[in-house]
């Protein structure tokens, strides 16, 4: 039973992450895609978010990470 639990909490973990990433970096760049076509700017405001969607992104990333990692330590 353990090792399930062990790879559940894993699994959970990865996911997190995997959504933690992926929504700033699709958020942004949908939202810049919207607010482009509305204010007929080209394609400023899609690179503009996506740049800080993949930003964000990686900083949510490095969070959980040394979150972990400060979780193991305890352990």
């Amino acid at each position: 039973m353990r090792i399930n639990r062990d790879l559940l909490h894993y699994v959970g973990i990865f996911s997190y992450i995997g959504f933690a990433i992926a929504v700033p970096i699709i958020g942004g760049t949908l939202l810049g895609y919207y607010l482009d076509g509305k204010l007929k700017t080209g394609h400023v405001f899609t690179f503009v978010l996506l740049g800080l969607g993949l930003v964000d992104g990686f900083y949510n990333m490095i969070r959980i990470a040394m979150k972990g990692a400060d979780m193991n330590k305890k352990r």
